[in-house]
């Protein structure tokens, strides 16, 4: 706990490190390491003689009945050794525990009558609301020995545990007097000296939850025996240092909980203050986009905390570098016109070669159609303009196949998996089709949301092939495929698409529509050093992401040392 006090702020800075933090704060709890001993406090044992005294009048009083003894706690099932005072005892013997009844599914209306509580109402330290299922009124002094009353302890017994934690919570003020169904237990307080408060507690420490997961018989899913559960090893002390310990809980969690909010509002309002200025800096019509930008990265620690900001900062580069903002223009760049008219050519020839089809012409670019205004000396063009296809083929000899999954969507290239993916013709699926080279680009229209676009930047030994599922652009002369990789992934073009996909299951583009899109052309040099200064910002951004994730791992580590260093209590007596 020492360790953790030393570095709080640099272990607490995310609401699961908070999680952690009250689990650890249990763990402490129940190892008596948060309170000191009160010399004045009674001895365990006397507690002990008066709930056996208890005990012994409810069964003369046949309020509970008498029950098989269970065994003395050897020293290999106490988890660790406790402080003096304190005394391990189990869980049977100081609180009753009544497993739930068989009810059948008949018994069950949604008529007037009893509630009952179901394996479904047990959640991870709370009660799960749902749709009441009510048995027969007569069944409360039939079933009376199920009842169920405000703040038993209650646990499921198929699947106790889940990734959250255990599940067991108290029951509701609402389901008061209500009839425990199967694989459901309940814990109950019958006795003066056991606080239920500090049983609930304890209840929901890692200690229990470990000795949940070695006791559950595990087949399809884990189960805990009612006899397993009664017993579960508790540490006792004096019902006075109960109380004590509790408080102190309560006490802890109670700054936990200011302080996962103080972390969820800190979040919120950087959230909202990031998205904002990077919504500003996306904006076509705000004059004021690159000094945003500015803001941003010399501020780069307040506006970049998480990989989502990450992730606006690099949409945002992208937005600003098609709109020709990244970069001063130079006046002496020839003019786009000048390319424009040149790749009409080379197209000609390679047509006339008939190396590329004759296809029809799209209409005008439409001022409608132009999201935003482009520098001098740009040019608004249709990528079929600007590229082409070399067609499809059924393969006939051995091939490297290109399907969607081969795609390494984060860096833009294929995955080397697919130097392996080599087929034969007879193999050969009827999507594999479509023909490829060095410098292509490839852009799945099938679910283009996904961003899986690549560039084939390697050679393969066969003849590489890539599904139907991918739009292929080969550029001409003058074209940088990399600036036209780059606006493909850019927010104009992603509204683009998104406004043209059809389908619900697997939304698409078609191609002709695909190809119909609009690309903001700045002259060849210009489109060079472009690519140049968003690249050097993208492994800023590549950098940010990392540094953000060797900070998480760094936080967790520190986070898991201070758990370690709680657990070697083990076997060490405390006083």
């Amino acid at each position: 706990m020492e360790a953790l006090l030393q570095h709080f702020h640099e272990a607490v800075i995310t609401e699961t490190d908070v999680e952690q933090l009250k689990k650890l704060i249990l763990q402490l709890a129940f190892q008596g390491k948060l309170i000191r001993k009160d010399q004045n406090d009674e001895p365990v044992s006397l507690l002990f003689t008066r709930i056996l005294e208890e005990r012994q009048r409810l069964i003369k009083e046949k309020k509970i009945k008498k029950e098989k003894p269970l065994p003395p706690i050897s020293l290999e099932e106490m988890p660790y050794l406790l402080p003096t005072g304190w005394e391990w005892e189990r869980i049977g013997n100081v609180v009753k525990v009544i497993s739930g009844y068989a009810f059948k599914s008949g018994d069950f209306s949604d008529s007037d009558g009893i509630k009952s509580i179901k394996i479904t109402n047990i959640g991870v330290g709370n009660f799960v609301f749902g749709t009441t299922a009510n048995l027969p009124k007569e069944f409360i002094h039939e079933y009376k020995e199920y009842l169920v009353f405000e703040n038993d302890i209650l646990i499921a017994l198929t699947r106790p545990y889940i990734k959250d934690g255990l599940k067991v919570c108290l029951c509701p003020k609402s389901y008061n007097q209500t009839l425990l169904n199967q694989r459901v237990a309940s814990l109950r307080g019958l006795f003066s000296g056991v606080l239920n408060e500090y049983v609930f507690y304890y209840f929901n420490s890692p200690i229990v939850l470990d000795y949940v997961k070695n006791y559950s018989r595990t087949m399809n899913q884990p189960n805990l025996s009612i006899n397993s559960l009664k017993r579960l090893p508790i540490p006792l002390p004096s019902y006075e240092t109960q109380v004590r310990v509790s408080n102190r809980i309560k006490e802890l969690f109670a700054i936990c909980d200011s302080l996962k909010e103080e972390i969820k509002q800190k979040e919120q309002s950087s959230s909202i203050m990031n998205k904002s200025i990077f919504k500003r800096i996306e904006d076509y019509n705000n004059p004021s986009q690159i000094q945003d930008l500015q803001l941003v990265v010399e501020n780069i620690k307040h506006f970049c905390n998480t990989k989502e900001d990450i992730e606006l900062l690099r949409k945002s580069i992208l937005s600003l570098a098609i709109q020709g903002k990244l970069i001063k223009q130079v006046p002496t760049d020839e003019p786009v016109t000048v390319l424009l008219k040149k790749i009409k050519e080379e197209k000609e020839k390679l047509i006339k070669e008939k190396k590329i089809k004759k296809e029809k012409e799209f209409p005008q670019i439409t001022d409608e159609e132009k999201p935003f205004e482009l520098p001098p000396g740009w040019e608004w063009t249709r990528l079929k303009e600007v590229t082409y296809n070399l067609g499809q083929k059924k393969p006939d000899k051995k091939f490297t196949y290109i399907d969607v999954g081969l795609i390494n969507k984060e860096k833009g290239v294929i995955s080397e998996g697919a130097q392996t993916n080599i087929l034969l013709p007879e193999e050969a699926p009827s999507r594999a089709r479509k023909i490829v080279k060095k410098g292509s680009v490839i852009y799945s229209t099938v679910r283009p949301y996904l961003l899986n676009i690549a560039i084939v930047n390697q050679d393969f030994k066969h003849e590489p092939i890539v599904s139907t599922a991918f739009a292929v652009l080969n550029t001409f002369n003058g074209i940088e495929n990399k600036y036209l990789y780059y606006y493909l992934r850019s927010q104009p073009f992603i509204d683009y698409v998104e406004g043209m996909m059809v389908g619900m299951a697997y939304p698409a583009i078609n191609e002709a529509n695909f190809y119909k899109g609009c690309l903001p052309l700045p002259p060849t040099n210009e489109q060079k050093h472009i690519v140049e200064k968003v690249d050097q910002l993208m492994i800023l951004c590549d950098q940010l992401e990392a540094n953000i994730e060797q900070s998480k791992q760094e936080a967790d580590k520190l986070m898991q040392a201070v758990l370690q260093e709680a657990s070697s209590v083990k076997k060490e007596v405390l006083s």
